[in-house]
């Protein structure tokens, strides 16, 4: 008996150890195989998916009763927790809840406070959740939803318990159930909207339903102002009491907006047909009125007009009605718009030249057109090599069968003509006129000139120094030129050297007193006089030497034997003449006379012969 007791004491560890090792091998296979059974909760609840019992972690959906309604609540299995079956719920932060137990689909809804005119039916004060009502408006009207009902919606938990709120919801027709976000108002549908009267809509309606959708167009020249259009209906109009349909328009970002100014057919512009190296931007086919485009070109052009914009339609001709001509505005330099004449062009530009930075350009851009005239100018002081300048293109060469230009520069030289530029347009000293002694001429006579200028500088007649050239130079070791320490002079040694100042030197002959006008006056009365009686004395000498000459030749032609006629005739002739001086006509000449006579002729030879020649 003891030896039993003994044994029996002995194998009760063993025994309960082993007990114990078969119930915790048996709570691993239950916990392996733990299961949720169905809750047994108000009966009118309606569990998605529909199960005996549901798996550790499981979540399913609570409803009441239908099917399509929205769902009360998500829960979810939570098998052996604290040795028992448990259940937890989702709020709507997504936060998980123990619950206990579940009266979800019990109590009433109050009736919603919506638009007046909504007629609900059943009439009642209050309904039971999900319990669904026929919503119907007065004739002419037709309410937002034309179905509702009630539901009841998990919250939360509050201390332990689950907390409900009720929530409408509704649908239109047999569609599906929405929630019901604002008022249910009784509203119109959309009348044709009053826009212009050349808007066309498709399809074209007296009345319109809610979502329906049309489209907008316009007459050829014209484009509305948003292609797509459709009736919906505004809530917010709830508080005016009237619910008309309201039209919406597309926006660029796809979103149905209200339409909130009058529409009509806009004016348009085709994509014009210029130059097909012009790059518009932003490229369009058509383009709306007003609308602005910006014009590049390629390297080495620049289009006629940098900006356009549409002035839309066509234009009038003058005799001729319509020219389908679209009309377009050009923006110039000064911001003005005016209308494009002709057809916009790239144009060939130079880029502005890298001269003397003194250089001053009008007008001043970054790239000229082609033969745009520019005008040169510089700092006081200082004057351009060229003061009108033009961008011009000559030919460099042909790569691949086209011609490869190159920009150059042409300046307008003094006499006017255009030649091309070869070296750097500077800013050149210029000298002003010397302000010397003011009785100095010069020639050439300016109010400056330019470096490099030779003028030849003189003093009036009677005045010390003889003319000389001076020029205007640069003198070195300046810092830049001024119009004064930079005239030079050319000396006797033909060397130019600087010139301060030119003074002319000498005193001119003054006035004659009145003695000395006298005088001379009386000098030259009595010098007149005198050549007077000189020439009359010269003209009667005159007289008697051609008559002295003609007797002379006589006398030598005529024979002796005619001697005596010749004497006889002279001596008459010559007494005659005497008796002109005081002397009587008839007497025998004078001695003196006869023998100036013998002189002049053979007259005594022939007297003396005579005598001696017998009878």
């Amino acid at each position: 008996m003891a030896l039993r007791w003994s044994l029996l004491l002995a194998l009760t560890p063993l025994l309960a150890a082993e007990k114990m090792e078969r119930d915790e091998t048996g709570y691993r296979e239950n916990r392996r195989q733990a299961v949720c059974p169905k809750p047994q909760w108000d009966s009118s609840l309606r569990f998605v998916p529909e199960k005996t019992s549901y798996d550790n972690g499981e979540e399913l959906t609570l409803s009441c009763l239908t099917e399509d309604v929205p769902h009360l609540a998500v829960i979810r299995c939570v098998a052996w927790s604290d040795w028992e079956h448990a259940w937890k719920v989702k709020d709507k932060w997504g936060r998980w809840h123990h619950i206990e137990m579940y009266q979800a689909c019990t109590g009433t809804c109050q009736k919603p406070q919506w638009d007046k005119r909504i007629v609900l039916v059943p009439k009642e004060g209050s309904y039971t959740p999900n319990e669904e009502l026929r919503l119907s408006c007065p004739e002419g009207f037709k309410p937002s939803f034309t179905s509702a009902k009630c539901v009841r919606e998990f919250q939360g938990v509050t201390s332990g318990e689950p907390v409900y709120g009720d929530s409408w919801w509704g649908r239109r027709g047999r569609g599906a159930w929405t929630r019901i976000e604002e008022p249910v108002a009784c509203v119109v549908k959309c009348s044709r909207p009053q826009w212009d009267a050349d808007i066309r809509l498709a399809p074209e309606r007296k009345v319109y339903n809610e979502g329906e959708e049309v489209t907008l167009s316009c007459p050829e020249g014209f484009q509305p102002p948003f292609q797509q259009a459709k009736c919906a209906w505004i809530p917010q109009a709830v508080a005016t009491g009237e619910h008309k349909g309201t039209w919406t328009q597309k926006n660029e970002l796809g979103q149905w907006i209200p339409i909130q100014s009058p529409t009509m057919c806009i004016r348009t512009c085709q994509k014009p047909l210029w130059d097909p190296r012009l790059r518009l931007a932003p490229e369009q086919e058509v383009y709306k009125e007003n609308a602005e485009v910006t014009l590049s070109c390629p390297e080495g052009f620049k289009p006629s007009f940098t900006h356009i914009r549409c002035a839309g339609g066509v234009q009038t001709a003058e005799h001729s009605g319509f020219v389908g001509r679209t009309t377009w505005l050009g923006r110039k330099s000064t911001g003005v718009w005016i209308h494009i004449e002709g057809p916009v062009e790239c144009l060939e530009t130079c880029r502005k030249p890298s001269w003397d930075p003194r250089l001053r350009l009008a007008p001043e851009q970054e790239e000229y057109n082609r033969m745009e005239e520019v005008t040169l100018s510089c700092p006081e002081g200082f004057e351009p090599s060229f003061t009108h300048i033009k961008c011009s293109r000559e030919d460099q060469s042909i790569s691949a069968g086209k011609p490869v230009y190159r920009e150059v520069w042409m300046g307008k030289g003094s006499g006017g003509a255009w030649t091309r530029i070869r070296s750097m347009v500077q800013c050149v000293g210029k000298c002003q006129k010397p302000r010397w002694d003011p009785r100095l001429i010069f020639v050439p006579d300016m109010a400056s000139y330019m470096v490099g200028a030779v003028v030849m500088v003189s003093c009036p007649e009677g005045y010390w120094p003889p003319p000389m050239k001076i020029a205007c130079v640069d003198i070195p070791g300046q810092s830049s030129p001024t119009p004064q320490r930079s005239w030079v002079v050319k000396n006797s040694t033909d060397y130019w050297q600087p010139e301060d100042y030119w003074l002319c030197e000498g005193q001119p002959p003054g006035p004659w007193p009145w003695t000395a006008v006298t005088v001379v006056a009386v000098l030259s009365a009595m010098v007149m006089l005198s050549a007077g009686i000189l020439w009359f004395v010269m003209c009667r000498r005159r007289k008697a030497l051609p008559r002295k000459a003609e007797e002379d030749h006589y006398t030598e032609l005529q024979p002796y034997e005619n001697s005596d006629h010749y004497c006889v005739i002279k001596e008459r002739f010559l007494a005659e003449e005497e008796a002109g001086r005081g002397g009587r006509a008839g007497e025998r000449p004078s001695p003196s006379l006869r023998r100036t006579l013998g002189d002049h002729g053979g007259c005594q030879r022939a007297e003396t012969a005579g005598r001696t020649t017998p009878a």
